[in-house]
């Protein structure tokens, strides 16, 4: 079931990457930068 859930979902999304990813130089990409930003209650 997973298997093809998976097939389904790479056969609906299989057109080509339409924007570029470029590597920005001299960036370093920081801890904080990865963390979600969610509000949350404790």
């Amino acid at each position: 079931m997973v298997e093809q859930e998976a097939i389904e979902v790479k056969n609906k999304f299989k057109t080509p990457r339409r924007s570029v990813l470029e590597d920005a130089e001299g960036s370093q990409l920081e801890e904080i930068d990865v963390i979600p930003n969610e509000e949350i209650i404790l």
